[in-house]
């Protein structure tokens, strides 16, 4: 939804590699509108205030530099405008 929060997670097979994220191939760091954290073999990604125009969004997260890679699309469903005249 619409200004809400979106979270990605990952289970690793190992817990002693750390996870990349990036934005449509961009890499993105831990800051105010996304939240990285990882415990053990859980990696998460949290995507605070969505917005519509980032509909299709992949994020993607890689164990390690060269490691493999999980891809997701972001969906967001828009909330309904009403007009009263």
């Amino acid at each position: 939804m619409e200004h809400q929060t979106a979270t990605f997670c990952c289970e690793l097979t190992r817990d002693d590699v750390e996870v990349h994220w990036y934005k449509n191939g961009q890499r993105i760091e831990d800051g105010l509108r996304y939240h990285i954290r990882q415990e053990r073999r859980v990696a998460s990604l949290v995507l605070v205030d969505v917005l519509t125009e980032e509909q299709g969004t992949q994020f993607t997260a890689q164990a390690g530099p060269d490691g493999p890679v999980s891809t997701a699309t972001l969906f967001v469903e828009s909330k309904k405008k009403t007009i009263i005249e």
